[in-house]
């Protein structure tokens, strides 16, 4: 019983595969004619379009050097934070058994007052 729902369901997925499929395929089909035409009509000197594409590029090439310049420095704070940790770990560690010790014997007052 469960492996025929499953085997239904499973087709039905299949076939809504299909027709996204084909849906996929005349879409791109439409956007390839509508782009050839488009080609046509476009004039085949450069012009406000190509300037426009040029400050693009532009503006990608900067972004790209300022995510460079953040990670150096996100890099950078890690690094000092790793750092940091290695020789403080000591001290966190006496920290962290002080507060169990803390919370063992809170533990234990509380089971005091219980009773």
């Amino acid at each position: 019983m469960a492996a025929s729902t499953a085997e239904a369901g499973l087709e039905k997925i299949r076939t809504q595969a299909r027709k996204l499929s084909g849906d996929y395929t005349i879409e791109g089909q439409s956007v390839a004619r509508r782009l050839d035409k488009a080609m046509n009509i476009a004039p085949n000197a450069p012009g406000m379009f190509d300037k426009l594409g040029d400050a693009l590029r532009c503006i990608g090439k900067a972004l790209a050097a300022l995510d460079d310049t953040v990670m150096d420095v996100i890099d950078d704070v890690v690094a000092d934070a790793v750092k940091w940790l290695a020789e403080h770990a000591i001290t966190i560690a006496a920290l962290g058994d002080v507060l169990a010790t803390v919370s063992a014997a809170l533990g234990a007052v509380s089971l005091v007052l219980l009773f």
